[in-house]
Protein backbone atom coordinates (compact mmCIF):
# COMPACT_ATOMS: atom_id res chain seq x y z
CA UNK A 1 0.00 0.00 0.00
CA UNK A 2 1.51 3.30 -1.10
CA UNK A 3 1.51 6.35 1.15
CA UNK A 4 -1.13 9.02 0.63
CA UNK A 5 -1.15 12.79 1.23
CA UNK A 6 -0.20 13.90 4.74
CA UNK A 7 -3.60 15.47 5.48
CA UNK A 8 -5.41 12.24 4.68
CA UNK A 9 -2.99 10.22 6.81
CA UNK A 10 -3.57 12.62 9.72
CA UNK A 11 -7.33 12.26 9.31
CA UNK A 12 -7.07 8.49 9.58
CA UNK A 13 -4.95 8.84 12.73
CA UNK A 14 -7.76 10.84 14.34
CA UNK A 15 -10.51 8.58 12.99
CA UNK A 16 -8.98 5.15 12.25
CA UNK A 17 -10.37 3.18 9.33
CA UNK A 18 -12.51 0.11 9.90
CA UNK A 19 -11.67 -2.90 7.75
CA UNK A 20 -14.60 -3.71 5.48
CA UNK A 21 -13.63 -7.39 5.42
CA UNK A 22 -13.06 -8.26 9.10
CA UNK A 23 -14.69 -5.22 10.79
CA UNK A 24 -11.59 -4.57 12.91
CA UNK A 25 -9.65 -1.28 12.95
CA UNK A 26 -7.52 -1.11 9.82
CA UNK A 27 -4.75 0.88 11.52
CA UNK A 28 -3.98 2.82 8.33
CA UNK A 29 -5.36 5.26 5.78
CA UNK A 30 -7.76 2.86 4.07
CA UNK A 31 -10.75 0.82 5.23
CA UNK A 32 -8.88 -2.47 4.78
CA UNK A 33 -6.36 -4.00 7.17
CA UNK A 34 -3.03 -5.33 5.93
CA UNK A 35 -3.95 -8.93 6.70
CA UNK A 36 -7.18 -8.82 4.69
CA UNK A 37 -5.49 -7.01 1.81
CA UNK A 38 -2.79 -9.69 1.68
CA UNK A 39 -5.50 -12.36 1.47
CA UNK A 40 -7.26 -10.83 -1.56
CA UNK A 41 -7.15 -13.26 -4.53
CA UNK A 42 -4.34 -12.53 -6.97
CA UNK A 43 -4.71 -13.50 -10.62
CA UNK A 44 -1.22 -14.89 -11.20
CA UNK A 45 -0.52 -15.88 -14.81
CA UNK A 46 -2.74 -13.98 -17.20
CA UNK A 47 -3.20 -12.88 -20.80
CA UNK A 48 -0.87 -9.96 -21.47
CA UNK A 49 -3.67 -8.10 -23.22
CA UNK A 50 -7.02 -8.93 -21.58
CA UNK A 51 -5.77 -10.21 -18.17
CA UNK A 52 -7.67 -13.50 -18.56
CA UNK A 53 -6.31 -15.96 -15.95
CA UNK A 54 -4.14 -18.56 -17.72
CA UNK A 55 -1.88 -21.46 -16.82
CA UNK A 56 1.09 -19.50 -18.22
CA UNK A 57 1.57 -15.81 -18.97
CA UNK A 58 0.96 -15.36 -22.69
CA UNK A 59 -1.62 -13.90 -25.08
CA UNK A 60 -4.90 -15.78 -25.04
CA UNK A 61 -6.44 -17.30 -28.13
CA UNK A 62 -9.24 -14.76 -28.38
CA UNK A 63 -6.88 -11.78 -28.27
CA UNK A 64 -4.73 -13.43 -30.95
CA UNK A 65 -7.71 -14.20 -33.18
CA UNK A 66 -9.70 -11.03 -32.48
CA UNK A 67 -7.33 -8.30 -31.22
CA UNK A 68 -9.27 -5.75 -29.16
CA UNK A 69 -9.16 -2.00 -29.72
CA UNK A 70 -7.84 -1.48 -26.18
CA UNK A 71 -4.12 -1.91 -25.45
CA UNK A 72 -4.43 -3.93 -22.26
CA UNK A 73 -6.44 -4.58 -19.12
CA UNK A 74 -5.05 -3.94 -15.65
CA UNK A 75 -7.05 -6.01 -13.16
CA UNK A 76 -6.33 -5.92 -9.44
CA UNK A 77 -7.74 -9.30 -8.43
CA UNK A 78 -9.46 -12.48 -9.50
CA UNK A 79 -13.23 -12.40 -9.16
CA UNK A 80 -13.38 -14.62 -6.09
CA UNK A 81 -14.32 -14.21 -2.44
CA UNK A 82 -14.04 -11.74 -0.76
CA UNK A 83 -13.53 -9.46 -3.78
CA UNK A 84 -16.76 -10.70 -5.35
CA UNK A 85 -18.73 -9.89 -2.20
CA UNK A 86 -17.15 -6.44 -1.93
CA UNK A 87 -18.08 -5.61 -5.52
CA UNK A 88 -21.64 -6.86 -5.01
CA UNK A 89 -21.92 -4.77 -1.83
CA UNK A 90 -21.15 -1.70 -3.93
CA UNK A 91 -23.21 -2.72 -6.95
CA UNK A 92 -26.33 -4.14 -5.34
CA UNK A 93 -26.42 -2.39 -1.96
CA UNK A 94 -24.85 0.99 -2.80
CA UNK A 95 -22.09 0.58 -0.22
CA UNK A 96 -20.12 3.65 -1.26
CA UNK A 97 -17.46 3.13 1.42
CA UNK A 98 -16.61 -0.14 -0.31
CA UNK A 99 -16.44 1.66 -3.65
CA UNK A 100 -14.02 4.22 -2.22
CA UNK A 101 -11.81 1.49 -0.74
CA UNK A 102 -11.76 -0.53 -3.97
CA UNK A 103 -10.99 2.61 -5.93
CA UNK A 104 -8.00 3.30 -3.67
CA UNK A 105 -6.73 -0.23 -4.28
CA UNK A 106 -7.07 0.25 -8.03
CA UNK A 107 -5.20 3.55 -7.85
CA UNK A 108 -2.39 1.86 -5.93
CA UNK A 109 -2.18 -0.85 -8.59
CA UNK A 110 -1.95 1.76 -11.34
CA UNK A 111 0.79 3.65 -9.46
CA UNK A 112 2.78 0.43 -9.15
CA UNK A 113 2.28 -0.49 -12.81
CA UNK A 114 2.38 2.67 -14.93
CA UNK A 115 4.94 5.52 -14.78
CA UNK A 116 3.27 8.88 -14.14
CA UNK A 117 4.39 10.24 -17.51
CA UNK A 118 2.35 7.48 -19.16
CA UNK A 119 -0.88 8.19 -17.29
CA UNK A 120 -3.95 8.71 -19.49
CA UNK A 121 -5.40 12.15 -20.15
CA UNK A 122 -8.87 11.12 -18.99
CA UNK A 123 -10.58 8.38 -17.01
CA UNK A 124 -13.94 7.24 -18.40
CA UNK A 125 -16.23 5.10 -16.22
CA UNK A 126 -18.36 2.52 -18.02
CA UNK A 127 -21.70 4.32 -18.39
CA UNK A 128 -25.16 3.06 -17.51
CA UNK A 129 -28.14 3.59 -19.76
CA UNK A 130 -30.27 6.40 -18.35
CA UNK A 131 -33.09 3.99 -17.49
CA UNK A 132 -30.77 1.73 -15.50
CA UNK A 133 -29.22 4.77 -13.84
CA UNK A 134 -32.67 6.04 -12.86
CA UNK A 135 -33.59 2.72 -11.26
CA UNK A 136 -30.26 2.10 -9.53
CA UNK A 137 -29.65 5.70 -8.52
CA UNK A 138 -25.90 5.59 -9.07
CA UNK A 139 -23.20 4.17 -11.34
CA UNK A 140 -20.81 1.78 -9.59
CA UNK A 141 -18.09 2.35 -12.21
CA UNK A 142 -18.23 6.09 -11.54
CA UNK A 143 -17.95 5.46 -7.78
CA UNK A 144 -14.75 3.51 -8.50
CA UNK A 145 -13.41 6.05 -11.01
CA UNK A 146 -13.76 9.02 -8.65
CA UNK A 147 -11.21 7.86 -6.03
CA UNK A 148 -8.89 6.64 -8.80
CA UNK A 149 -8.97 10.05 -10.46
CA UNK A 150 -8.53 11.82 -7.12
CA UNK A 151 -5.58 9.66 -6.05
CA UNK A 152 -3.82 9.84 -9.44
CA UNK A 153 -4.83 13.45 -10.22
CA UNK A 154 -6.49 12.49 -13.51
CA UNK A 155 -9.77 14.06 -14.64
CA UNK A 156 -12.82 11.77 -14.70
CA UNK A 157 -15.02 12.32 -17.77
CA UNK A 158 -18.31 10.80 -16.67
CA UNK A 159 -20.29 11.80 -19.79
CA UNK A 160 -17.71 11.35 -22.55
CA UNK A 161 -19.31 8.05 -23.59
CA UNK A 162 -23.06 7.48 -23.54
CA UNK A 163 -24.80 4.12 -23.47
CA UNK A 164 -27.54 4.56 -26.06
CA UNK A 165 -29.23 1.18 -25.72
CA UNK A 166 -30.52 -0.41 -22.51
CA UNK A 167 -28.53 -3.61 -22.03
CA UNK A 168 -28.92 -6.49 -19.63
CA UNK A 169 -25.93 -8.83 -19.67
CA UNK A 170 -26.62 -11.05 -16.67
CA UNK A 171 -27.44 -14.62 -17.67
CA UNK A 172 -26.18 -14.24 -21.25
CA UNK A 173 -23.31 -16.26 -22.71
CA UNK A 174 -20.33 -14.63 -24.42
CA UNK A 175 -21.75 -14.61 -27.96
CA UNK A 176 -25.08 -13.22 -26.79
CA UNK A 177 -23.31 -10.46 -24.83
CA UNK A 178 -21.28 -9.46 -27.88
CA UNK A 179 -24.38 -9.25 -30.10
CA UNK A 180 -26.14 -7.28 -27.39
CA UNK A 181 -23.36 -4.67 -27.29
CA UNK A 182 -23.22 -3.79 -30.98
CA UNK A 183 -23.85 -0.07 -31.46
CA UNK A 184 -24.50 0.32 -27.74
CA UNK A 185 -22.17 3.29 -27.12
CA UNK A 186 -21.68 6.79 -28.52
CA UNK A 187 -18.77 9.17 -27.93
CA UNK A 188 -19.74 12.68 -26.80
CA UNK A 189 -17.16 15.40 -27.40
CA UNK A 190 -13.63 15.33 -28.75
CA UNK A 191 -11.22 12.53 -27.80
CA UNK A 192 -8.87 12.89 -30.76
CA UNK A 193 -5.26 12.23 -29.77
CA UNK A 194 -6.11 11.47 -26.13
CA UNK A 195 -4.91 8.56 -24.03
CA UNK A 196 -7.89 7.14 -22.17
CA UNK A 197 -8.54 4.66 -19.37
CA UNK A 198 -11.92 2.96 -19.01
CA UNK A 199 -12.79 2.03 -15.41
CA UNK A 200 -15.11 -0.90 -14.66
CA UNK A 201 -15.82 -3.07 -11.65
CA UNK A 202 -15.55 -6.53 -13.24
CA UNK A 203 -14.42 -7.64 -16.69
CA UNK A 204 -16.13 -10.88 -17.68
CA UNK A 205 -16.25 -11.51 -21.45
CA UNK A 206 -14.52 -8.21 -22.45
CA UNK A 207 -17.60 -7.47 -24.56
CA UNK A 208 -18.37 -4.13 -22.92
CA UNK A 209 -14.76 -2.98 -22.85
CA UNK A 210 -14.16 -4.06 -26.45
CA UNK A 211 -17.23 -2.14 -27.61
CA UNK A 212 -16.33 1.01 -25.68
CA UNK A 213 -12.69 0.93 -26.76
CA UNK A 214 -13.72 0.45 -30.39
CA UNK A 215 -15.93 3.56 -30.48
CA UNK A 216 -13.28 5.63 -28.68
CA UNK A 217 -10.51 4.57 -31.06
CA UNK A 218 -12.81 5.18 -34.03
CA UNK A 219 -13.38 8.69 -32.65
CA UNK A 220 -9.63 9.36 -32.74
CA UNK A 221 -8.29 8.37 -29.31
CA UNK A 222 -4.60 7.49 -29.45
CA UNK A 223 -4.80 4.72 -26.86
CA UNK A 224 -7.41 3.06 -24.65
CA UNK A 225 -6.65 0.93 -21.60
CA UNK A 226 -9.01 -0.84 -19.22
CA UNK A 227 -8.65 -0.60 -15.44
CA UNK A 228 -10.83 -2.85 -13.33
CA UNK A 229 -11.09 -4.30 -9.85
CA UNK A 230 -11.55 -7.93 -10.88
CA UNK A 231 -11.27 -10.30 -13.83
CA UNK A 232 -13.31 -13.47 -14.15
CA UNK A 233 -11.91 -16.80 -15.39
CA UNK A 234 -12.73 -18.22 -18.82
CA UNK A 235 -16.38 -19.14 -19.23
CA UNK A 236 -16.96 -22.86 -19.69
Amino acid sequence: MLRRPLLKQFGYRLFPGLCLCCNLPSGRDIDLCQGCEAALPAIGHRCQICALPLLHTAICGECLNKPPAFTNIIACYAYQSPVAELILALKNHRNLATGSMLGQLLADRIRATIPRQQYPNLIIPVPLHWRRSLVRGFNQSLELARPVGRELEIAVARNRVKRIQPITQQGRNKDARRRNLRQAFRVVGNVRGLRLAIVDDVVTTTGTTRAMAAVLMAAGASRVDIWCIARTPLEK
